[in-house]
């Protein structure tokens, strides 16, 4: 059997980062199931490097693209996989040609979407984040899509998309198919209520979205006031920037923030809690939601994108239509738990579906197998 290559270009990216989990994921559950792997970095620091070590993932760190195409092109593995960064897609495409190595991408960013997105509040964002954002929307999204279309659609190349929501935008915006999808996956033996589920408190947790401002401050605010008028302690966790920039009067009144926790201390959190509020629209995967779910603690989120997708898929957690609806669900939080009931039958004896590592890398490489039939 064939081995996988993951290429990071880690430089200035944590190792818990989103676009980055699902590769030390998938590697991890490889090596522990004896696969061949390994997990090559670009410009990674020590830090990054110690988490690799901490997971027992197989991995070598380079300092320039022609080291990392000499240990790649001598290990030989069957496919060369990295995610639709620009930077990624520009490496990956040379490593295919100083290789010969077929290469995949995990689609994930979609390079352009957000020049035509809206899902964004950058009022009291830091500057380098509202100037980059500007400058994105300047340039029409059709320079991006010919851009992705030359890097993601090289011949040959084994696209795999996170979600149907990213499916479904490869195909309608840039008019490329997908060979299928895999969910990231989730590390089952963190997030999980384990076989004495910690007991529910009146307690809830309130995701303040990314880095990237994806999450509407006023919404928030508004959201741990109405939770916090029912009697529920509301723990912040997210962006932190966007809970400082709302001022006393607004998220900090209402809620806590729990600042950066261990993937443990976050499992802990969530399974204490009695739901999870996430308000972004803007998430083609939504790992709050899926660790969530898979902490026995359901979700309230809008019905799109990921968040909605991975409600549905588990029929763990109510999907409100528009931002009215979903603060009628905080403000009676009783009766909307009682809405929620853990499904019974086939889904709930495979819950969490395909989020766990396990479900996740079987998914992976059926795919590969069908692509590169023989192989893997």
């Amino acid at each position: 059997m064939d081995g996988i290559t993951f290429f990071i270009e880690a430089m200035g990216r944590p190792a818990y980062a989103g676009a980055v989990r699902p590769f030390l994921g998938w590697a991890s559950e490889l090596e522990k199931a004896g696969r061949e792997c390994e997990v090559v970095t670009l410009k990674a620091d020590a830090k990054f490097c110690g988490e690799l070590e901490r997971m027992k993932v197989p991995h070598s760190n380079f300092d320039d693209i022609a080291s990392a195409a000499r240990h790649v092109g001598s290990s030989r593995p069957g496919i060369i996989i990295s995610d639709d960064s620009p930077e990624n897609l520009a490496r990956t495409s040379e490593l295919r040609k100083r290789t010969g190595i077929r290469t995949g991408t995990y689609v994930q960013l979609l390079m352009g979407t957000h020049s035509i997105g809206s899902g964004y509040d950058l009022g009291k964002a830091p500057l380098g984040v509202r100037a980059g954002n500007a400058l994105m929307k300047a340039v029409p999204f059709i320079f991006f899509r010919k851009a992705y279309q030359r890097l993601a659609g090289r011949k040959d190349e084994i696209l795999i998309c996170n979600s149907k929501s990213s499916a479904d935008m490869l195909q309608i915006l840039y008019g490329m198919e997908p060979y299928g999808i895999v969910y990231p996956p989730v590390d089952r033996e963190v997030f999980n209520p384990g076989p004495s589920p910690h007991a529910k408190k009146r307690q809830a947790m309130l995701y303040l979205g990314s880095y990237g401002w994806d999450t509407d401050r006023a919404l928030a605010a508004e959201a741990a006031r109405r939770l916090a008028d029912g009697g529920v302690k509301v723990l912040a966790f997210g962006n932190k920037g966007l809970m400082d920039a709302s001022g006393g009067a607004g998220i900090g009144k209402f809620a806590e923030h729990i600042g950066h926790c261990t993937d443990s201390e976050l499992a802990g959190h969530y399974s204490e809690s009695s739901l999870t509020v996430c308000l972004q629209k803007w998430e083609l995967f939504g790992y709050v939601a899926a660790e969530s779910v898979c902490c026995g603690t359901p979700v309230i989120a809008f019905n799109c994108m990921g968040y909605g997708e991975i409600a549905d898929q588990t029929g763990f957690g109510v999907l409100a239509d528009n931002r009215r609806e979903l603060l009628e669900c905080l403000g009676d939080l009783d009766r909307t738990l009682a809405r929620i009931r853990r499904p019974q039958g086939p889904k709930a004896q495979n819950e969490p579906f395909q989020f766990g590592r396990k479900q996740s890398t079987d998914r992976l490489l059926e795919i590969l197998r069908g692509a590169m039939p023989g192989r893997f």
